[in-house]
């Protein structure tokens, strides 16, 4: 018996050594913020930045935004991000955007906080390609005789020797110390190809009540981190 339960023993030691367990990805939320949106209805939203913190590649598996009252007492939540890279290998990143809309209060006010999770689960099945990008961001751009907008655009190119379809292009505008004060995304769908060493420039706009609502927690913009990127078999 005696021996049974140091053979036990040592293999509890031995997996608690260093470099002993399994490898793993782990999608980690590394930079979260909150907003509450006051447009026509009252929203929550979340922009996140994830990162594989683990050694191996990992895939998007589930999320939850929970919104809450000053009581803690729930009063919206969601479970379908978007995710900007579902696909990531060790040390790369991707931004995350979730929302909900929240009913039965009178004022946006009456939020008080969230909590935010997301979950990886092993996924060596895609990568995620990215593609060279730049991106300005211009606040009160006129773009009509009697319109101004808040626009961001992003310039990006095709560095490979194929076509390429199925793009999308996520733009997340940023403070200095990395505050993520929204994400917008232009999807070019699986219709439309971009011819290898050629470039597009696309356009968003961030909209005046998330301007808003960034600008009441004293954040000020600036500059853009964006990339494109589409999803390809692993080899």
């Amino acid at each position: 018996m005696k021996r049974f339960w140091a053979f036990v023993l040592a293999l509890a030691l031995l997996a608690a050594l260093p470099g002993s367990s399994l490898a793993a990805g782990k999608m980690t939320a590394v930079q979260e913020n909150f907003y509450v949106v006051n447009s026509y209805s009252i929203y929550g939203y979340v922009f996140a930045r994830v990162e594989n913190t683990g050694d191996r590649p990992v895939g998007y598996s589930a999320a939850l935004l929970e919104i809450y009252n000053a009581n803690g007492d729930p009063l919206a939540s969601d479970t379908y991000p978007s995710v900007y890279g579902k696909y990531l290998q060790p040390g790369e990143y991707a931004y995350v955007k979730q929302y909900e809309r929240v009913e039965g209060i009178e004022t946006y006010t009456e939020v008080d906080d969230y909590s935010f999770t997301i979950s990886g689960k092993s996924d060596a099945s895609h990568i995620t390609k990215r593609f060279p990008c730049r991106a300005e961001y211009y606040p009160d751009l006129q773009v009509s005789k009697y319109r101004t907008e808040n626009v961001i655009l992003a310039t990006f190119t095709n560095d490979t020797d194929e076509i390429v379809f199925g793009l999308d292009v996520v733009m997340a505008l940023l403070d200095d110390e990395g505050n993520i004060l929204d994400i917008e995304n232009v999807n070019l769908y699986s219709s439309v190809g971009l011819n290898p060493g050629s470039s597009i420039t696309v356009t968003a706009e961030v909209s005046s009540a998330m301007r808003d609502a960034f600008e009441r927690k004293g954040f000020t913009p600036t500059h853009v981190d964006a990339y494109a990127y589409a999803y390809f078999d692993a080899e």
